[in-house]
């Protein structure tokens, strides 16, 4: 995530604002002391155009048959 931001040259501050989110809650994701909830992983995704794998964030992706089965 941090790559992805410094590739873009855009300070935590404004990386938090395209994903509209507060600095230190950015800040806690790119510091890996907290993770995005889903719907800000999207955001992540698609501001960066990367994948959550991409991103650092592979911890967080549910395999399709586990998804799957979840919803059965």
């Amino acid at each position: 995530m941090r790559a992805a931001r410094k590739q873009r040259r855009w300070s935590l501050a404004m990386a938090a604002e395209q994903i509209r989110v507060n600095l230190h809650t950015y800040a806690r994701w790119e510091y890996g002391t907290q993770a995005p909830y889903p719907i800000n992983l999207d955001r992540l995704c698609i501001v960066y155009g990367k994948s959550p794998e991409e991103l650092g964030f592979a911890f967080l992706v549910v395999p399709a048959a586990q998804e799957t089965h979840r919803q059965e």
